[in-house]
């Protein structure tokens, strides 16, 4: 797999609902496909429990599901890109596709502005949990980011189910990946999804499997000498025009897309530095791609990753996301 920063420019990757078979070609020799893989490439649906070695040398846990939209760590989605991109894009001459669309004077404005006083805003961007027809819904009345919400608005939610969260033990890991949160989570999909669902079928919209569960997760942790920062539910919500499906890709893997590649904790400034890359799986030859004028399109999430990262037991010992400030010091 090829791994490098990535641009805004740069296109994305589309998960079909059901994929070919897997597809096994020269250029996929020396990858390692699990069973999950062959299960995401037969369904579309996969997890994926690693762990990585950073450039500081320090191991994370990284957690990524397919097909499980719904089901998170978190109250809210974690938009990959950040404002500036998505305010970029809207204000494209073909926007994005589901937006309501803005006039062509204002977009015109816009582009004077930010070519002789660039916007310096480039903030977080969040979607609380919700059923996704209605933020679909909502977006058609208006724009992505006008339907979205920035880090302060989590102010007032449960600590432990924010976008970063700490886990320090046993039961704060089993509380905050939600190994017993049925009850809500059953009442979430009745409420906002479909009133009529049958509890088997809310069972099938969790990532939980043989591999990837509670026990398989804390036994990669050192829960005894480490506390970790649980930074959750990073996904992506738009795609470039003409951007290859999954079945295009010489083969499949779950784990591609958004990594971390490295991460540094200012206990003084409570300020946490992430460093991002990403994996892509190479393109099959062959597809045709139109040069036509097309608009950026809106998609739900597909792939959704969280990271568990280190931090000594003394370093940190007490945590809430709205009192430190995140930066990223690369793409997006």
């Amino acid at each position: 797999m090829q791994k490098f920063k990535k641009l805004f420019l740069f296109s994305t990757l589309v998960a079909t609902p059901i994929l070919a078979s897997l597809t096994i070609a020269c250029s996929s020799s020396g990858i390692n496909f699990t069973e999950e893989d062959r299960r995401f490439a037969e369904t579309g649906k996969g997890t994926d429990v690693s762990v990585k070695v950073l450039e500081n040398q320090k191991s994370i846990v990284q957690l990524k599901y397919v097909g499980y939209e719904h089901f998170t760590f978190s109250d809210y989605w974690w938009s990959e890109f950040r404002s500036k991109n998505i305010k970029l894009w809207t204000y494209s001459r073909l926007g994005i596709d589901i937006e309501k669309g803005l006039p062509s004077d204002k977009k015109e404005k816009f582009w004077i502005q930010e070519k002789s006083n660039p916007e310096t805003d480039n903030h977080e961007v969040f979607f609380k949990i919700d059923s996704l027809d209605n933020l679909k819904k909502g977006i058609s009345k208006s724009t992505v980011l006008e339907n979205s919400l920035k880090k302060g608005d989590q102010k007032n939610s449960e600590t432990q189910f924010k976008s970063v969260s700490l886990i320090t033990d046993e039961n704060s890991l089993k509380t905050q990946l939600r190994v017993t949160d049925e009850e809500k989570f059953s009442k979430f999909v009745k409420e906002k999804i479909d009133p009529e669902i049958k509890d088997e079928d809310i069972d099938k919209m969790k990532p939980w499997n043989y591999y990837f569960n509670y026990d398989v997760i804390k036994q990669k942790l050192d829960l005894e000498n480490n506390n970790y920062l649980f930074i959750k539910v990073l996904t992506d919500f738009v795609d470039f025009p003409d951007s290859p499906n999954e079945e295009w890709l010489v083969y499949h893997k779950v784990d591609k897309g958004i990594q971390i590649e490295d991460y540094k904790v200012d206990v003084d400034l409570q300020t946490i530095t992430l460093k991002f890359g990403y994996i892509t799986v190479p393109e099959k030859p062959g597809r045709a791609v139109s040069w036509v004028e097309k608009p950026y399109i809106f998609k739900t999430p597909e792939t959704i990753t969280s990271f568990l990262l280190p931090v000594s037991k003394n370093e940190i010992t007490d945590f809430d996301f709205n009192e430190w400030k995140i930066v990223r010091d690369n793409w997006s």
